[in-house]
C-alpha cells in the first residue's frame, strides 16, 4: 500500500476479520483471535531482531494492533447485522 505501517494494519485488520468469523462461535473468541495475532505481531518483530538488513520496530507492533482492532470492530459490527436479519420479524397486525 506504499507505507509499511498501512501494510501491517491492513495485514492485520484481514486477519483479525477473518479470525472473528472463523472462531465466533467459540467463548472468548475475541480474547483469543487478539492474544494470537498479537503474539504473531510480536513473533515477527522478534525474528527480525536475528535477520540481516531488517529491523525491530515497535511502531510496526502498534500498527498491528491498530489493524487487529479495526478488523475486530468491524467483523464484530457485519456480525451484528448479519445476526439481526436471521431473526424471524415479529408481525404486526
Amino acid at each position: 500500500l506504499g507505507w509499511d505501517k498501512l501494510n501491517h494494519a491492513a495485514a492485520f485488520m484481514t486477519m483479525a476479520f477473518c479470525g472473528h468469523f472463523a472462531f465466533r462461535e467459540r467463548p472468548r473468541a475475541s480474547f483469543w483471535v487478539v492474544f494470537l495475532l498479537m503474539a504473531l505481531g510480536l513473533a515477527i518483530e522478534l525474528v527480525q531482531l536475528g535477520v540481516p538488513g531488517r529491523d525491530a520496530d515497535v511502531m510496526d507492533l502498534l500498527a498491528d494492533g491498530i489493524g487487529l482492532a479495526s478488523g475486530l470492530v468491524l467483523a464484530m459490527g457485519l456480525a451484528r447485522r448479519l445476526d439481526r436479519r436471521k431473526r424471524p420479524r415479529k408481525r404486526s397486525r
